[in-house]
């Protein structure tokens, strides 16, 4: 599992000229669902908000949003609104070796959002959470992260 999708798309690619041997190279939230599926996921806390979920671009251009709707579909009672943003202007590592262009790109996609939502804004990239967390001064919240804390034993 990789927490970071264009990297994570790229070793999937890539992982099929490395080996014979077919490897799995998942997402977050794909992994989320494959345990689930297996009945291994401990149930979630039920988490009564709504959740504003920005998708990393080249995870929306690849895979859409069906998985991560899903995966977070599991928290009881959680409201999850996908938002119509672009990119959030770090690409990779682009972000960080162009901070002034980057922050342009950013704002174009990210401007007219009510600042609001930041407190309940979930991003999938991790290049867009560094970006996000930076530009607003605001705690949003990592996939990987959110889902980690709604865990809960079955048996409590």
């Amino acid at each position: 599992m990789g927490v970071e999708p264009s990297e994570v798309l790229v070793w999937r690619d890539e992982s099929l000229h490395l080996s014979s041997a077919k490897l799995s190279v998942n997402l977050p939230e794909e992994l989320i669902l494959k345990l689930y599926e297996q009945n291994v996921l401990p149930a979630f806390k039920p988490f009564d908000a709504t959740v504003y979920v920005h998708l990393h671009c080249h995870q929306k251009s690849l895979l859409g949003e069906e998985d991560t709707i899903n995966a977070l579909s599991l928290i009881p009672k959680l409201k999850i609104k996908i938002l119509n943003t672009g990119c959030c202007g770090m690409a990779g590592d682009f972000g960080l070796k162009h901070p002034k262009l980057a922050h342009v790109i950013y704002k174009q996609s990210f401007g007219a959002l009510d600042n609001s939502i930041y407190n309940n804004l979930i991003v999938t990239g991790f290049s867009c959470f560094h970006i996000i967390k930076h530009s607003t001064l605001s705690v949003c919240h990592y996939f990987l992260h959110s889902s980690i804390v709604s865990l809960r034993d079955k048996d409590k």
